[in-house]
């Protein structure tokens, strides 16, 4: 019985674990050293009925990445963590959208159901990777804007 109750108090606590741990660079912003790019963040909640008539908890973001040269072809976008209210939240970065708007501005869009309230901001983080050397580009307070 007693290894049963390990079990389960480990998986418990690797699960809480898994949504909590931030990023180990909150205290970043949103510009990058190395190739000096800008981040801009916008968060929408979508709160539209959908076609069953449940209503939507389906948030949207947009995040562009704004550089004065041209953002390296090879730079590559590794995962996004979302921050609110102590939580942090993970999104690979295989899942997003990434449009390339002109050779110095991206955008990086995401649609995701978040268990984030939109009446308080939320920070916004998005790991990069080039030539071997990976950094996060922070933007905070990000307000969450609502679709009715």
């Amino acid at each position: 019985m007693t290894v049963i109750r390990l079990i389960t108090i480990i998986w418990i606590l690797f699960l809480t674990t898994s949504c909590t741990n931030a990023p180990s660079a909150w205290h970043h912003d949103n510009r990058a050293d190395q190739t000096y790019i800008v981040m801009e963040s916008s968060l929408r909640l979508d709160k539209m009925p959908k076609t069953s008539g449940e209503l939507g908890s389906i948030y949207h973001g947009s995040l562009i990445l704004d550089s004065q040269r041209d953002l390296p072809a090879n730079l590559m976008i590794e995962s996004l963590a979302v921050k609110q209210n102590g939580h942090t939240w993970l999104i690979d970065g295989d899942t997003l959208d990434v449009n390339v708007l002109s050779l110095n501005r991206w955008e990086v869009r995401f649609t995701w159901q978040l268990p984030i309230t939109a009446e308080k901001p939320a920070n916004v983080a998005l790991m990069i990777k080039y030539q071997g050397h990976k950094e996060w580009l922070v933007d905070k307070e990000v307000p969450i804007d609502i679709i009715n």
